[in-house]
């Protein structure tokens, strides 16, 4: 058992090291409202640009049939003009090779809003707490072998 508890160590401390490689490819999408256009700036969580994701555009109270579809551009930019005849909250959706991001955009009256919600966000809240779970363990192990 004495062998075993520093190798556990070295795995779960190789492990935390590549923990902030894996949040970098996150996805955040930035909309800037042009009069009732809507542009989106498609990055990744260190900024790089998300040239060529997919987007989907969801209408309020449609979360299963988007109300649009497209692609970045080389810029990571999208713009689409929802129809302000739907007040309420539009959701979009940005994806290219297994990361996303998504962005829920609110229109009232002619004034929009937005929040930003990156899924990278959740999976890094996970891998933390199963990682400090794991140092307990480890922590336990080591007294009950002294």
């Amino acid at each position: 058992m004495k062998k075993v508890v520093p190798i556990l160590t070295l795995l779960l401390l190789t492990a935390l090291l590549f923990l902030p490689a894996a949040y970098a490819h996150g996805v955040v999408i930035t909309p800037q409202f042009n009069g009732t256009e809507v542009e989106l700036l498609c990055t990744y969580d260190d900024g790089k640009i998300l040239a060529g994701a997919r987007i989907d555009v969801f209408a309020p109270n449609e979360p299963s049939i988007p109300y649009l579809q497209g692609e970045t551009g080389q810029n990571g930019e999208f713009v689409f003009t929802p129809d302000t005849a739907r007040p309420g909250e539009w959701v979009v959706r940005a994806r290219l090779d297994g990361h996303g991001g998504m962005t829920r955009i609110t229109i009232d009256s002619h004034r929009y809003f937005w929040s930003t919600f990156s899924t990278t966000h959740w999976l890094m809240v996970a891998a933390t707490a199963a990682f400090t779970l794991a140092a307990v363990w480890l922590f336990i192990l080591t007294k009950r072998t002294v």
